[in-house]
């Protein structure tokens, strides 16, 4: 957790006591608000994860269906299969949404990441617009 220099302390928590920002994220005093912002304000950007922000930001759409069905397989609305729907092996699964309109966001295939791979492969192929 960041924590301001020992100088700022006195100046930025209303509650000066020796554990007064040492504890404000957990014991919920007037110090969490401060503390949240401060944290905002110095974090760093992270070029690691620029490219993901950027097709996040260009793709809402596909990001609001990815988090519905985390959101769906989390609370048990949704059960991932074991099997690929193609292939029938026993692999790790991708989720494939042929549509991505808010009333077929749950429309899912799963399938293992190379049969997921070769239909976008074909899509392309074709000059589909989803490739």
């Amino acid at each position: 957790m960041l924590r301001p220099p020992e100088n700022e302390k006195a100046a930025a928590c209303p509650n000066n006591t020796p554990t007064a920002f040492k504890t404000s994220s957990l014991a919920g005093n007037d110090c969490t608000e401060h503390s949240k912002k401060r944290r905002r304000t110095q974090r760093q950007p992270n070029s690691k994860w620029a490219s993901q922000n950027a097709w996040q930001a260009r793709n809402l759409e596909k990001r609001r269906a990815h988090v519905a069905v985390r959101r769906a397989i989390r609370s048990g609305k949704l059960t991932k299969p074991t099997r690929c729907e193609m292939c029938g092996e026993v692999k790790p699964l991708d989720c494939h949404h042929d549509d991505y309109s808010p009333s077929r966001v749950l429309d899912l295939k799963f399938w293992c990441r190379p049969c997921h791979a070769g239909h976008h492969a074909r899509l392309r192929k074709r000059g589909g617009a989803d490739g």
